[in-house]
């Protein structure tokens, strides 16, 4: 099964592939969000290219692990519903944390970082599959 991780964002939305054999995530690239509609044929494009299987998107949560009240991110998840691909979500508290630690690991200096995020929600997902 091919993964697709996402951390979605408001400008920027980072990706992550991984697959179900390999059971590791690496950073995909960087969408450039100007609109819903564009973001979601984008990744409907990525799907279809990589035979993405499940989408696995982080989810926006207080620090507390209560559910953040996010209407941009719930429309979001709508219009990614209509692509028809399964899906699940994981807590994406500690992603960019982690995510800013890999960028030292990768070598980057840009400050962008959206995609090692995607990589680590996904890694966390594989790797709680790997679990059970």
């Amino acid at each position: 099964m091919n993964y697709l991780g996402i951390d979605w964002g408001y400008k920027k939305i980072g990706l992550a592939t991984g697959s179900s054999e390999t059971r590791i995530a690496s950073p995909f690239g960087i969408l450039e969000v100007k609109n819903f509609n564009q973001a979601i044929a984008k990744l409907e494009k990525i799907i279809k290219e990589n035979d993405i299987d499940f989408l696995v998107i982080g989810k926006p949560l207080e620090l507390s692990g209560a559910e953040k009240d996010n209407q941009l991110y719930d429309n979001f998840i709508d219009k990614i519903k209509s692509l028809g691909v399964k899906m699940d979500f994981i807590d994406e508290r500690m992603s960019t944390k982690l995510a800013n630690v890999l960028q030292k690991d990768f070598g980057r200096q840009d400050g962008r970082d959206d995609d090692l995020a995607a990589a680590a929600i996904l890694q966390t997902y594989l790797d709680k599959q790997g679990k059970g």
